[in-house]
């Protein structure tokens, strides 16, 4: 019997999901993780809250970080 995941190779949990989104701080992800988390993005009502949340962290930081380089 064929898996879900495997049935659908660009099926993500919002674990999978979440991993992608902080890999993605580090690295450019591959065009089939790009992919998959847009896709997963788009479906979930979650995981873009999850990602706006990443956004405002990292531009605090930046802000932050600027800050003391002053």
């Amino acid at each position: 019997m064929t898996s879900f995941k495997s049935a659908i190779p660009l099926h993500r949990t919002c674990q999978e999901a979440a991993h992608l989104m902080l890999a993605r701080e580090d690295r450019p992800l591959n065009w089939r993780d790009k992919t998959a988390l847009r896709i997963h993005l788009w479906m979930c009502a979650n995981c873009p809250r999850f990602e706006r949340q990443l956004h405002v962290m990292r531009h605090a930081l930046s802000d932050w970080r600027n800050e003391i380089a002053k």
